[in-house]
């Protein structure tokens, strides 16, 4: 099982595309404004824009929970923790709470972004299959 943030992944790729289109239209005008050649600037800008138009969409693509045999590794803006089967304790999600939790046997709670509730549906069937993944014991996926 992977469960990804689908709202959050498609609002950073609207913005990154909009953000892209306007550094291409920028850089172009700017471009036949000047006539007389590039400068820096007229360079560095657009470059500037895209990259973090890039780091946009990256970053809105990255959140995700991965359920294998081995247990369980969710995967935040950032860093990534991989939690074995045996230390895991609970998935709650609870009213008003925007992200799901994934509780260990140790009493750590370690939030997963991946499942967020703005997600509506699809965050509360991805928090009852991790939780009937996490109960099933021997029968991992």
């Amino acid at each position: 099982m992977i469960a990804r943030p689908w709202r959050l992944r498609l609002i950073a790729r609207a913005i990154a595309t909009v953000m892209l289109w306007a550094v291409l239209i920028v850089a172009a005008t700017t471009a036949v404004w000047a006539g007389d050649g590039l400068s820096f600037e007229q360079v560095a800008m657009p470059v500037a824009g895209a990259g973090v138009a890039v780091v946009i969409a990256y970053v809105g693509g990255r959140p995700r929970v991965e359920v294998d045999d081995a247990g369980v590794r969710v995967v935040n803006l950032v860093g990534h923790t991989t939690v074995p089967w045996s230390h895991v304790a609970g998935v709650r999600h609870g009213t008003g709470a925007r992200y799901a939790t994934l509780e260990t046997v140790a009493g750590d709670v370690l939030s997963v972004h991946a499942i967020r509730s703005v997600d509506g549906q699809y965050a509360v069937e991805a928090v009852a299959r991790l939780r009937k993944l996490s109960a099933d014991g021997v029968n991992r996926p």
